[in-house]
């Protein structure tokens, strides 16, 4: 299934199978090293915090919640809230060795108050910016699938821990 560039994605790219993972997403053009490849883009994410988090996953049943997990996450510099990716970046999978690496050398400049009422809001902003975007952290081959190792850039907010608890989740789920 062929695709132009569509969502946050830079490079051209198709969804396929990826063996072992689900669906993956695959770069159809040779990436240098050192380019946004995705990033975010108003209206292709939803920020959470864990009252509307808990709201989304009230109705769901487990299975249902499960996906939600494994596809909502957090980052280490925006505490207490969760990010559901809307586009297909959503698909792109784990790896150790992963070929895509979030900018965090990159300074924040969207002001961060988690006190203040604008807060999901101003992570909104933050998002876009060019240290949450991902960026080729090597040549990716045309036909490579984009990887990224989460376990380097994205944490989960604490309250994930009652969470799991409470729908019977073990917190290995991405294993």
């Amino acid at each position: 299934m062929e695709r132009k560039t569509r969502g946050g994605f830079r490079f051209r790219y198709e969804v396929r199978d990826s063996p072992g993972k689900g669906l993956g997403v695959f770069a159809l053009d040779t990436i240098p090293a050192g380019q946004i490849v995705w990033q975010f883009l108003p209206g292709l994410f939803v920020v959470h915090d864990e009252p509307t988090f808990r709201a989304l996953l009230a109705p769901m049943t487990r299975d249902e919640a499960v996906y939600l997990f494994t596809h909502s996450f957090g980052f280490r510099d925006l505490l207490d809230c969760v990010i559901r990716v809307l586009d297909d970046g959503a698909l792109i999978n784990h790896a150790v060795d992963g070929n895509l690496a979030t900018g965090f050398d990159i300074p924040l400049h969207t002001r961060l108050d988690t006190a203040s009422p604008a807060y999901l809001g101003q992570v909104g902003r933050a998002l876009c910016e060019d240290r949450f975007a991902l960026w080729s952290s090597r040549t990716i081959e045309a036909g490579e699938e984009f990887t990224n190792n989460y376990s380097d850039d994205l944490c989960e907010p604490a309250f994930f821990n009652q969470l799991y608890e409470d729908y019977g989740i073990v917190e290995d789920y991405l294993d």
